[in-house]
Protein backbone atom coordinates (compact mmCIF):
# COMPACT_ATOMS: atom_id res chain seq x y z
CA UNK A 1 0.00 0.00 0.00
CA UNK A 2 2.50 2.24 0.94
CA UNK A 3 4.40 1.43 -2.66
CA UNK A 4 1.27 2.76 -4.51
CA UNK A 5 1.01 6.07 -2.75
CA UNK A 6 4.74 6.55 -3.15
CA UNK A 7 4.30 5.40 -6.84
CA UNK A 8 0.96 8.21 -7.17
CA UNK A 9 2.73 10.54 -6.21
CA UNK A 10 5.77 10.03 -8.32
CA UNK A 11 3.52 9.72 -11.15
CA UNK A 12 2.22 13.07 -10.23
CA UNK A 13 5.06 14.98 -9.93
CA UNK A 14 5.91 13.80 -13.29
CA UNK A 15 2.96 15.03 -14.54
CA UNK A 16 3.43 18.37 -13.09
CA UNK A 17 6.69 18.51 -14.08
CA UNK A 18 5.78 17.51 -17.97
CA UNK A 19 2.37 20.26 -17.59
CA UNK A 20 4.39 23.77 -15.85
CA UNK A 21 6.09 25.90 -17.83
CA UNK A 22 9.65 26.48 -16.66
CA UNK A 23 11.19 29.97 -16.80
CA UNK A 24 13.99 30.00 -18.71
CA UNK A 25 17.25 32.93 -16.79
CA UNK A 26 19.32 34.95 -18.72
CA UNK A 27 22.05 36.45 -17.58
CA UNK A 28 22.87 39.11 -19.91
CA UNK A 29 24.77 42.59 -19.77
CA UNK A 30 22.44 45.53 -19.77
CA UNK A 31 23.11 48.07 -22.04
CA UNK A 32 24.42 51.72 -20.72
CA UNK A 33 21.73 53.39 -22.03
CA UNK A 34 19.38 51.18 -20.14
CA UNK A 35 21.23 51.55 -16.87
CA UNK A 36 21.52 55.62 -17.52
CA UNK A 37 17.97 55.95 -18.24
CA UNK A 38 17.02 54.15 -15.02
CA UNK A 39 19.12 56.09 -12.55
CA UNK A 40 17.80 59.40 -14.59
CA UNK A 41 14.03 57.85 -13.49
CA UNK A 42 14.79 57.97 -10.03
CA UNK A 43 17.14 61.58 -9.88
CA UNK A 44 13.87 62.93 -11.94
CA UNK A 45 11.57 61.37 -8.83
CA UNK A 46 14.10 62.94 -6.25
CA UNK A 47 13.99 66.04 -8.00
CA UNK A 48 10.26 65.89 -7.66
CA UNK A 49 10.01 64.80 -4.23
CA UNK A 50 12.56 67.54 -3.22
CA UNK A 51 10.55 70.16 -3.95
CA UNK A 52 7.02 68.39 -2.90
CA UNK A 53 8.89 68.77 0.28
CA UNK A 54 10.05 72.49 0.51
CA UNK A 55 7.52 74.59 3.02
CA UNK A 56 5.96 76.85 0.24
CA UNK A 57 5.51 73.77 -1.70
CA UNK A 58 3.07 72.13 1.00
CA UNK A 59 1.72 75.21 2.14
CA UNK A 60 0.53 76.11 -1.58
CA UNK A 61 -0.97 72.46 -1.94
CA UNK A 62 -2.73 72.42 1.45
CA UNK A 63 -4.38 75.91 0.60
CA UNK A 64 -5.68 74.04 -2.53
CA UNK A 65 -6.96 70.85 -0.04
CA UNK A 66 -3.58 68.37 -1.06
CA UNK A 67 -2.12 66.67 1.12
CA UNK A 68 1.47 66.67 0.72
CA UNK A 69 1.90 62.64 1.31
CA UNK A 70 -1.06 62.34 -1.29
CA UNK A 71 0.85 64.02 -3.66
CA UNK A 72 4.00 62.44 -2.51
CA UNK A 73 2.31 58.86 -3.81
CA UNK A 74 1.19 60.42 -7.34
CA UNK A 75 4.66 61.08 -7.88
CA UNK A 76 5.88 57.62 -7.12
CA UNK A 77 3.03 56.53 -8.96
CA UNK A 78 4.35 58.69 -12.42
CA UNK A 79 5.66 57.33 -15.65
CA UNK A 80 9.15 57.75 -15.99
CA UNK A 81 8.18 60.36 -18.77
CA UNK A 82 5.93 61.96 -16.62
CA UNK A 83 8.44 62.51 -14.01
CA UNK A 84 11.35 63.57 -16.37
CA UNK A 85 8.60 65.92 -17.75
CA UNK A 86 7.96 67.64 -14.69
CA UNK A 87 11.03 67.45 -13.19
CA UNK A 88 12.48 69.24 -16.62
CA UNK A 89 9.54 72.20 -16.21
CA UNK A 90 10.86 72.19 -12.27
CA UNK A 91 14.40 72.87 -13.63
CA UNK A 92 13.33 75.12 -15.85
CA UNK A 93 10.91 77.54 -14.34
CA UNK A 94 12.43 80.80 -13.39
CA UNK A 95 13.81 81.18 -9.90
CA UNK A 96 11.83 84.49 -9.16
CA UNK A 97 8.67 83.38 -10.14
CA UNK A 98 6.87 84.01 -13.27
CA UNK A 99 9.44 85.63 -15.52
CA UNK A 100 6.81 87.19 -17.89
CA UNK A 101 5.37 89.74 -15.59
CA UNK A 102 8.90 91.38 -14.35
CA UNK A 103 9.76 91.71 -18.16
CA UNK A 104 7.15 94.37 -19.34
CA UNK A 105 7.96 96.75 -16.37
CA UNK A 106 11.19 96.71 -16.92
CA UNK A 107 10.79 97.01 -20.27
CA UNK A 108 8.12 100.01 -20.27
CA UNK A 109 10.75 101.72 -17.99
CA UNK A 110 13.71 100.87 -20.39
CA UNK A 111 11.26 102.26 -23.08
CA UNK A 112 10.44 105.59 -21.33
CA UNK A 113 14.00 106.07 -20.36
CA UNK A 114 14.83 106.10 -24.14
CA UNK A 115 12.25 108.87 -25.15
CA UNK A 116 12.94 111.27 -22.65
CA UNK A 117 17.04 110.99 -23.84
CA UNK A 118 16.09 111.39 -27.46
CA UNK A 119 13.73 114.31 -26.51
CA UNK A 120 16.36 115.69 -24.11
CA UNK A 121 19.38 115.15 -26.55
CA UNK A 122 17.42 116.29 -29.78
CA UNK A 123 18.19 119.39 -30.21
Amino acid sequence: MRFSIAKSFCRLLIALVAILPFHDLQAAMISTDAASMAQSAAANRNIVARYLVREDVTRQLQAQGIDARAAAKRVDALTDEEAAALAGDIQSAPAGGIFGGTVWPVLLVVAIGVFIYFLVHRR
